[in-house]
């Protein structure tokens, strides 16, 4: 299979593997300080077959790949776990996102403008360490997966139609799990 078009079927079997259970997130420290994500408050659940993150319930059906409400796994260690196995990786891994209220491309309606880059320092994109996806949601309810490839920088522009006060980016990456991160739209 080629990673650089990987097939759904393919995704999922991939997603599956890696499992909920092997889920980490972006709460790191920097040798130069320590740096705190925002903690996550509500609870955590993740789809066994995708990978999709929801925060607070789990849903009826999975809003990326339709999966049943059973499928979803409660981790509420999801972020907290990554700290401690993964505390060196952040520059790497944690979402740099910017957020504005107005949209330069939707002027029309209103829109909040998300661009979201993989790590302070660039996120390799290689076929044995890469970013698969960035799901975006508002105010922790999801908006859409961006799907990468190896030919794409680990970046993303999306323009959310839902106002709200806080995005969030959730990325996976091949080796290392699930890392998040999260701004205030401006």
């Amino acid at each position: 299979m080629k990673l650089s078009s990987v097939s759904r079927r393919g995704f999922l079997e991939t997603v599956s593997m890696v499992g909920a259970a092997a889920v980490w997130s972006a709460n790191f420290s920097k040798a130069s300080g320590a740096e705190k994500m925002p903690e996550v408050t509500s609870r955590i659940f993740v789809c066994a077959i995708c990978g999709h993150v929801e925060f607070g319930n789990a849903p009826d059906a999975c809003p990326v790949c339709h999966a049943d409400k059973e499928k979803f796994q409660l981790n509420d260690a999801l972020f907290t776990d990554s700290q401690k196995k993964f505390a060196n990786a952040g520059d790497k891994h944690l979402p740099v996102i910017e957020a504005t209220a107005k949209s330069p491309l939707v002027t029309e309606q209103p829109a909040i403008a998300m661009q979201t880059k993989i790590g302070s320092v660039i996120h390799p994109m290689e076929k044995g360490h890469h970013i698969r996806f960035i799901d975006c949601y508002i105010d922790d309810v999801y908006v859409s997966r961006l799907l990468l490839t190896l030919n794409s920088h680990p970046t993303a522009g999306i323009n959310i139609r839902k106002s709200g006060t806080r995005v969030r980016a959730v990325i996976l990456c091949t080796l290392h799990g699930y890392w998040q991160n999260e701004a205030t739209v401006a």
